[in-house]
């Protein structure tokens, strides 16, 4: 089996992450990203929502690429779509989440905000 580079920056045309992208941000992951949540089952989240325009050719955002994409549970995934939760990735497995009270948390592969 090839070794996964966690750093490269894969890409996918549609919805659904190739086998690739979801291996690559399952093992750089390991388990959902929002600060202090150590649940192992997740969603995996379009950080910038899905621009269905790609498809076509028209989209620049919300690509299926592995720095678009990270694991949330469903609790999360759901504040995250439905609340002002917001999350940047400034580097893959590096996470900087933004509350709704205006909190900064930065979350990295130790997983201590």
């Amino acid at each position: 089996k090839p070794v996964i580079d966690l750093n490269t920056n894969l890409s996918h045309h549609g919805y659904v992450p190739s086998t690739a992208i979801a291996e690559q941000v399952d093992l750089r992951d390991r388990r959902c990203v929002f600060p202090f949540c150590t649940r192992t089952r997740t969603d995996r989240d379009h950080r910038i929502p899905y621009d269905t325009a790609e498809d076509t050719g028209g989209g620049a955002d919300g690509k299926t690429e592995s720095t678009n994409v990270a694991r949330l549970c469903r609790g999360h995934h759901r504040a995250k779509t439905f609340s002002a939760w917001t999350y940047d990735m400034p580097a893959p497995g590096v996470y900087v989440w933004h509350s709704p009270a205006g909190n900064t948390l930065l979350v990295d592969r130790t997983r201590e905000p």
